[in-house]
């Protein structure tokens, strides 16, 4: 994950309900990461998205809940 990706979850995580939800507006999230322009911001959302770390749907986001353990690449997953 990219410093970028970080700080945002981690703003997520601290800006959230009990259930994980923000309603943040992306002008607010890219105040207080210093983003200045938009594509940055919504280039780190889509990678939290597809990363199954938030959910994101008009303009209200949702930490979700992490896999039980990680995930290490390139090694096959064993029970």
């Amino acid at each position: 994950m990219t410093r970028l990706e970080k700080l945002f979850y981690l703003v997520l995580i601290a800006v959230s309900n009990r259930d994980g939800v923000s309603f943040y507006s992306d002008e607010r999230l890219a105040e207080l990461l210093e983003i200045r322009h938009p594509h940055e911001l919504t280039g780190t959302r889509s990678e939290l998205v597809a990363r199954d770390l938030i959910a994101f749907e008009q303009g209200i986001y949702q930490v979700l809940d992490l896999p039980p353990r990680p995930l290490t690449p390139g090694r096959p997953d064993t029970d």
